[in-house]
Parts: C-alpha cells; structure tokens; sequence
C-alpha cells in the first residue's frame, strides 16, 4: 500500500508565514527568517536591504500597509526633512520615502537620499502607472524589465523625432523576477480583497516627463514603435534607473533598481484619479509577494 503525505514540516529557526491557502502538490509557501523583536534592532548593524520609493500620497499610505504587516516600524526624519519609513519583514530591512514632487528630477534626487540613508541593496519604485497594452487592465501590476526614456528628442520644423533610451534592469534583479515568475505563474494572479484577482506581468514600460491621456497621443505611438511589447508609461521611472546608471560603479553594493506599478487607467481621455488607491494597493501587495526572492539579491552582495 502506497500513503501519500501532503503535510508541512518547518524546521530550524523562523516564522511559517502562510498567505491565503496552501493546500495541494502545487502550494507555495515562504518560511522567512525571524522578526526584528523591536525598533531598536532597527538600528543594528549592517546596510539596508530594499529601499522604496513613492510619489503620490496614495502610494505611500499602500507601502506602509505592507511595511505595517512586518515588525519594528519606526518613522525617522532626516536634517533637510526628508521623513523614511522603516520596518523588517524577516531579515529584510524595507525603508521608504516619498519624493518631493512629481517627475524625473525629483525621483532621482530622492534615490540619492535613499542611498545616504541606508545604504540599499536594491532600489524600488512602488505606484501607479497607465496602461497601454492591450494585455493590462486596471487593477493588474506591471514589473519594468526596462524602461524607455522617451522625452530624449530633436524639435525640426517638420516636427518631432524622438530617441528614446532603454534601461534595462541589472542581470541580478532579472534573476530575481525570474525565480518570482517561477513560482507564481506569468502572468502570475494574485488575490483581491474581494475574492477576485489581479495579473501581474512583466515587460517594457515608457518613463518621461510627461503625462499621456490621449490614446492617439505620439507618444504611445512612439513607444509601440520602439517595442510592441510596452506595457505602460509613467513619469518617474527614468531618473530611478538614471540614478542607479550614474552611481552603480562606487556603490558595489547596490545590486539594482526595480520599477513595480499599478494600472490606474489606460492613459486615454478617461484618464481620472479613481483607481489610484486600487492600483496602488496592489503594488504594494506585488513588493510583499516579490520580498522572498528579491532577498536573495541581498545575501549574494
């Protein structure tokens, strides 16, 4: 007689931490190391591992949704004012900050205070974006394997020629995704509060200062063009990946940048602010779900 066990067996040191269900051959469950017991271990040695970064309001009340579901959390200001919000979720140290202001140039001066700060193994932006792709709908997130910097552009009198510039994501944080996709599924499917689902993918999505709401608009066409795979745009991307180009050679230990963003709307003439809560939320709850593999970009550093 043959007996088939299906059960779970956890040893050694740490915390069985069991999202949803987990039943069956197929389940998938993350066993993360022990929390921190208390703030002031927030402060022990040793460099953070994922640093955060938001824009909206919204997007910053969804990451600490998630910063709140680890232990520690401490609020901490720096001499210009600049507020991080911090947490360990296992033994992973996440710290988040908000930019300024909307737009490449304040997203990039954020990344260089994340990185006085605490020093991150990896840099991720955390919001909301419009979809472009037939593929994306709102609600569904989308992980930037590159993006394309499209406001690079020489003005003739016969109009626009755009140049756009691809930044792809480091060779570690695409190993990251891949033992992510892996496991969950691409597109993966993760649960909505409701009982229902949202989809995230990956893919290329356009970065640039501005703000397309016209589904005719040449920048769609533009970024179609440029690879018929781009699955949205968002303004704040490009100078997270700029940020990262330009200090990577004398900061080894950062491993990379990460761009995880909500569909909010479809960047048409309906463009609104109604789902900006739903499509950031569910970035925030990627990051979680993402946080078991893009430790390993930390222990490998």
């Amino acid at each position: 007689m043959t007996t088939n066990n299906y059960g779970i067996q956890n040893t050694g040191p740490g915390i069985l931490r069991v999202v949803e269900s987990a039943v069956g051959q197929s389940a998938v469950i993350h066993n993360y190391r022990p929390f921190a017991e208390s703030a002031t271990d927030l402060s022990r040695s040793g460099d953070g591992s994922i640093g955060i970064l938001t824009i909206l309001s919204e997007e910053m009340r969804a990451v600490l949704s998630v910063l709140r579901t680890g232990s520690g959390y401490r609020q901490q200001s720096n001499a210009d004012g600049t507020v991080f919000h911090e947490a360990w979720l296992g033994s992973v140290r996440l710290v988040a900050t908000q930019t300024l202001d909307r737009g490449q140039r304040s997203a990039t001066l954020a990344c260089q205070r994340l990185l006085d700060h605490c020093s991150p193994r990896l840099l991720v932006m955390v919001g909301i974006a419009g979809g472009i792709h037939d593929d994306v709908a709102l609600g569904d997130v989308v992980v930037a394997e590159q993006l394309i910097y499209y406001d690079a552009r020489k003005e003739r009198s016969d109009g626009t020629r755009r140049r756009g510039q691809a930044h792809p994501i480091s060779d570690r944080t695409a190993r990251a995704l891949n033992r992510f996709f892996t496991a969950a599924g691409e597109p993966a499917r993760l649960p909505t509060a409701d009982g229902g689902t949202f989809a995230v993918m990956r893919g290329p999505v356009g970065s640039g200062e501005a703000v397309v709401a016209d589904h005719a608009h040449e920048i769609r066409s533009f970024l179609s063009a440029f690879n018929d795979k781009t699955l949205a745009v968002e303004t704040e991307g490009g100078g997270l990946a700029q940020a990262f180009h330009e200090v990577a050679s004398s900061r080894p230990e950062l491993a990379g940048w990460l761009s995880v963003r909500g569909i909010s709307d479809h960047a048409d003439k309906a463009k609104d602010d109604s789902a900006h809560h739903l499509a950031a939320q569910h970035a925030a709850e990627t990051l979680l779900m993402m946080v078991p593999y893009l430790v390993e970009i930390e222990e490998a550093a």
